[in-house]
């Protein structure tokens, strides 16, 4: 699989309220944004996956180091987004499965292959 290939497409819901509840915003991962920072509608603390993370697929979600001057779409697939300050979760093929995920509040997130985790299919 090549750092630039998903293995297949991902959907990323994240919500804004504990346990998948309250408004939500869809993120639909496909080699186009792949490994690009993409900011949030609004500022999640839940998440769930249409499918699990496999070989070495990593979702890293982020937090905006300034709410007042985070804007949700003014730096929308930048590398270096404003609201990717500080990545501090991280989920891969063991641990991220199709179950909900309460998290820290986020309002980032990317998709990248890493090339030093080991190669796990899901199952």
């Amino acid at each position: 699989m090549s750092s630039f290939t998903l293995f297949a497409p991902l959907q990323l819901i994240a919500w804004t309220q504990l346990n998948c509840t309250g408004d939500f915003g869809v993120t639909q991962f496909t080699d186009s944004v792949l490994a690009r920072n993409i900011s949030n509608a609004y500022i999640s603390r839940s998440l769930q996956l249409n499918r699990s993370l496999t070989q070495q697929e990593q979702l890293d979600i982020s937090v905006t180091s300034n709410f007042n001057s985070w804007y949700s779409n003014k730096d929308q697939l930048y590398y270096n987004s404003a609201s990717c300050s500080n990545f501090w979760q991280t989920y891969y093929a063991v641990n991220g499965t199709t179950a909900c995920y309460n998290t820290p509040p986020f309002t980032c997130h990317r998709l990248w292959n890493n090339p030093g985790l080991p190669m796990i299919l899901s199952k």
